[in-house]
């Protein structure tokens, strides 16, 4: 791929923005103020500043009696002429309260203010939480698992009978807890011979929640989720929500309503709507359900706010009006749905039914767990515009049975698990101006099958019957592939629904890139030219210069994965305190994760960051040609460039920073400083860089004329190679190496993979010496760092996974291994960090076996093996599932019992990510496969593993394709198997 390419996805053409008005809440002016302070009483305060009330269902109820805005005088409802406008100012602090309702008569007068206060960064200080602390003794049971007694009885919700059927064993969906140990979220499980590390289960039976986890749950504060919403607001219209964290409500995941942690609604059908609704610098995070959720809203704008790492849906509005959502983050949502394999009904980061003219701008829907975005069944003119939607498991923006009007424009669309753009008998759509890449089905997909809807027009009051996808307009956007395999472009080719759609379809001006052959198997399974014939539409514009052969890309040793980090509270821009410090070994940010990884295709970081944080991208950079090259830093406030001689970070020095306030966004040459002085660089080898970008508490804007909260980048010149010209570009991914061992890749596992679709074999995954898997080692589909060796449940069918990772035992002694997978799997183990004296240890054969289930064959284990405590061992794990419908999995366990029935994970302790460049294959030709074709003893050390979702860390470079090199393989003779106690090679049947 063309290194312009990368650059050309954010050169988008601008159109006329969109504009939908949102509230008309203008005045919020009020009358009275109720106080709310942790120092407050609710039986002898007045509500004052002086004297606050204790709780924020106090508040409200005042509130309420102040505020009723129509009161019934004999038997009629009148005006209230004593009806104030009421603020309720809930003090800096933590309120453990929730399951407050709070109702009142719909006016469109009077205004209610709920307002938290904020620090100086602007980050909410008034925490509204569902937890309440889990007092009492844990009892040891000796094993790795506590037990403390549990008298909740939430149970399970009824589940919809139209919706994906829960698993027999697997009802965590339709429950309902939530424990934290330390701030980290447990993962559930539904019975204790299931629980892996840091998981709980509750045994409502026999009364008792039963914890595994390496911390001691006597001496950490244990939380759980004692409310199952922290706030509904019923008919308040002219409402104000703003500098208020939401967190903690131990919600369904659907309970018909979404189970929110805050739910804003009509309330009855004699109160039809409520009007005007503002919500501001609002949290809605870590709750066991929804984060926010609307119905029947009229007139209402959501702006910087923050909707994530809830278990179900971040936000989703229903059947509302004029609805205006910027500015705002939708990231890492659908955890319960994820544990309780639940997905395809309500699956998103927002769902929304019902929804007329909205306008979803400026927001970034990176890392949800489902779908991006889901405007579901009869939206109507809804518009998406300038977002980041990345790295979702599911696809990123999904239309279905839609009215006519959706608009998606100046988005940049990459990287997720399904289509980028999926319309589904969905009528008048532009898809204009966007950047649509590496995403797992392809760019853009145009269902026409025989769905039909019909509903009631809101703005018209007459029926209207969506029938089919046409009127769709597909212009000016770039359109990127991942490999030849993917289409860009695909619609059905149903005899009676598609000729509308092709008949009424505008594709004109985009800019399509698709992996060598150019256009072989994309554009709906054809080849391009029969493609532009079917739908009778060109303006089809090819790769610049491509002459429909090979197109160029970086033939480097890349993994084409840019891992940028945001932490907040970084203390200000001063250099001295943050921009100079490498943040993964600052104490104060050993100890907390990133606020969010991004995945951008290029080095460059996002705008608008919150005041007191830090950005920074870190890795190696490989050069794809031998030469001079020189380097460039942008990027609003104290934005610094650390670049090494060598591979090592000890060599890194101070090489450019930005002065004063910094530069607008790719703004290189504000000031002589942010220029390196030319230096040469070899192909192929690793040059560390570390670029940090930190800006102070103080607000500012991110318009053109101020480089406050600019984004930061890296650009380079790359020497002439005498065919391409090179300008200053942004670099691309494709040239980055992230993730360096032993830094960030401490404690996690490298997952690869592809979706495949033939095959039960690990030859079929890996390729053999007569049958070559051109998907392999480079064109994998994404990749994930795991904290422990199990890739998860029900992924999907007929795909492959490669795990691999250092492991590194705490104490010395003879271990056993166990592997457990949906169809084959083969386990390897080095003998040192080496990977190439990997030998096989230990397979499971067939159809595989059940989930965690370690003794249901014998080569399920391996030979008892000694360990060194502190030393890293290469481990490599690949697994091929089969086209059986039942679940997908893989995991490693061991113990130092070899007849453990219940050996342990290996978890993050015991991990180190492997980074370095891929080994050469150990391939060798001593077995017989399906039709007598020969396949490898060693044949997975150069192959990915698949994993269907996109994962939160998804891949999006395409790298050359090369051929696996075919040798035959020494470390199957016997001798060298038995040295780790493995198996000697087997001939595969």
């Amino acid at each position: 791929m063309r290194p312009l390419l990368i650059v050309t996805l954010l050169m988008v053409s601008r159109l006329p923005a969109a504009d939908v008005p949102g509230t008309t809440l203008s005045d919020e002016t009020v009358d009275v103020t109720v106080v709310v302070a942790l120092t407050g009483d609710d039986a002898t305060g007045a509500g004052t500043a002086a004297s606050p009330y204790r709780t924020i269902a106090k508040g409200l109820a005042v509130a309420r009696t102040l505020g009723v805005p129509r009161i019934f005088v004999g038997g009629t409802e009148v005006p209230n002429p004593d009806a104030k406008r009421v603020k309720v100012l809930i003090k800096a602090g933590t309120y453990r309260e929730g399951d407050i309702e709070s109702n009142t008569n719909q006016d469109s007068v009077k205004t209610l203010v709920i307002t938290g206060e904020a620090d100086s960064s602007g980050r909410p200080t008034t925490l509204f939480s569902g937890l309440e602390v889990l007092g009492g003794a844990w009892t040891d049971n000796g094993d790795g698992t506590w037990t403390h007694p549990w008298t909740l009885h939430y149970g399970t919700v009824g589940w919809p009978s139209t919706f994906n059927p829960l698993p027999t064993d697997n009802q965590i969906a339709a429950r309902r807890e939530i424990v934290m140990i330390g701030n980290r979220l447990l993962e559930q499980r539904t019975a204790v011979a299931g629980l892996g590390p840091e998981c709980f289960t509750v045994d409502e039976g026999a009364h008792t929640i039963v914890l595994r986890t390496a911390t001691d749950p006597n001496a950490a504060v244990i939380e759980f989720g004692a409310h199952q919403k922290l706030l509904g607001l019923r008919r308040h219209s002219n409402l104000v929500i703003r500098n208020i964290s939401f967190e903690g409500a131990a919600g369904y995941l659907w309970d018909g309503n979404y189970g929110s942690a805050v739910d804003i609604t009509n309330g009855d059908s004699s109160h039809p709507w409520v009007e005007n609704v503002l919500i501001e610098n609002c949290h809605f995070d870590w709750n066991g359900g929804s984060g926010l959720t609307t119905n029947a809203v009229q007139r209402m704008t959501v702006r910087a706010c923050s909707m994530a790492d809830n278990g179900g849906t971040g936000v989703s509005f229903g059947g509302s009006s004029y609805v205006r959502f910027e500015n705002s983050t939708i990231a890492r949502n659908w955890w319960r749905g994820l544990w309780g394999r639940q997905s395809g009904d309500i699956d998103a980061g927002s769902k929304n039914g019902g929804l007329y003219h909205a306008l979803f701008k400026n927001l970034t829907v990176e890392g949800n767990l489902a779908r991006g975005l889901w405007f579901d069944v009869y939206c109507k003119d809804v518009t998406v515009e300038g977002c980041s939607i990345a790295a979702n498991w599911g696809g990123g923006a999904y239309f279905e049975i839609n009215l006519p009007g959706d608009v998606v424009r100046d988005c940049v669309i990459r990287d997720n698990g399904s289509w980028g753009i999926h319309l589904n008998t969905t009528r008048q759509v532009t898809i204009t101006g966007n950047a649509i890449a590496n995403n797992i089905d392809g760019a853009i997909n145009l269902s026409v099958g025989s769905r039909t809807g019909s509903t009631t027009d809101r703005d018209t009051g007459l029926s209207a019957t969506v029938a089919s996808t046409q009127d769709v307009t597909i212009t000016g956007n770039t359109l990127v592939a991942q490999s030849y395999l993917q289409s860009l472009i695909a619609h059905e080719d149903d005899a009676s629904h598609a000729p509308p759609l092709i008949a009424t379809l505008v594709c004109s001006g985009n800019t399509y890139h698709q992996d060598s052959p150019l256009f072989r198997k994309g554009f709906a399974g054809a080849d391009f030219a029969t493609w532009k014939n079917q739908v009778g539409r060109g303006g089809v514009t090819l790769e610049a210069g491509s002459t429909c052969s090979e197109p160029d890309r970086v033939p480097v040793a890349s993994d084409g994965l840019l891992d940028i980090e945001w932490y907040e509270g970084a203390g200000g821009r001063d250099p001295a305190t943050a921009a100079a410090l490498n943040l993964a070994k600052d104490a104060r940010y050993v100890r907390k994760a990133p606020l969010f990884r991004a995945l951008p295709p290029v080095c460059e970081g996002q705008p608008n960051v919150v005041g007191s944080s830090a950005r920074v991208a870190r890795g190696w950079i490989v050069p794809p040609a031998s030469g001079s090259y020189r380097f460039w830093i942008a990027g609003g406030e104290q934005v610094r460039l650390r670049l090494s001689t060598t591979d090592q970070e000890a060599d890194a020095t101070l090489v450019a920073s930005t002065a004063g306030r910094g530069s607008l966004a790719r703004e290189w040459d504000k000031d002589a400083g942010q220029a390196v002085a030319p230096r040469t660089l070899s192909a192929g080898r690793r040059y560390w860089f570390e670029l940090v970008q930190t800006t102070d508490s103080t607000d500012g804007t991110t318009g053109s004329a101020s480089p406050k909260n600019q984004q930061f980048a890296l650009a380079w010149v790359p020497p002439a190679d005498g065919v391409h010209h090179h300008g200053r570009e942004v670099l691309p991914r494709q040239v980055i190496v992230a993730r360096p061992d032993g830094a960030l890749g401490t404690g996690t596992a490298r997952r690869e993979g592809w979706v495949l679709s033939f095959g039960t074999e690990i030859w079929q995954l890996t390729g053999d010496s007569s049958h070559i898997r051109p998907e392999f080692p480079n064109h994998w589909a994404v990749r994930q760092e795991l904290e422990s060796l199990d890739i998860g449940r029900n992924w999907s069918k007929e795909a492959g996974n490669r795990v691999r990772a250092n492991v590194v035992p705490t104490s010395s002694g003879t271990y056993t291994f166990w592997v457990a997978s949906r169809g084959r799997s083969e386990l390897w183990l080095s003998p040192t960090a080496d990977p190439a004296g990997r030998v096989k240890i230990a397979e499971v054969m067939g159809s595989g076996t059940a989930y965690r289930a370690w003794t249901t064959q014998t080569t399920q284990r391996s030979g008892p093996i000694v360990l060194v405590a502190g030393i890293a061992y290469a481990l490599e794990l690949l697994q091929k599932s089969d086209a059986n419908d039942a679940e997908d999995h893989a995991s490693v366990a061991w113990s130092t019992n070899a007849d453990d029935p219940a050996p342990a994970i290996i978890g993050s302790a015991n991990l180190q990510t492997v980074s370095a460049p891929d080994p050469l294959p150990p391939i060798a030709a001593s077995g017989t496969g399906a039709g007598g074709a020969k396949h490898p003893c060693g044949s997975g050390s150069l192959l990915g593993a698949a994993m269907i979702l996109a994962a939160l860390l998804t891949p999006g470079g395409i790298i050359r394709r090369r051929r696996l090199a075919l040798a035959k393989d020494p470390r199957c003779a016997p001798g060298r198997a038995a040295a780790l106690g493995a198996p000697s090679c087997r001939t595969r049947t």
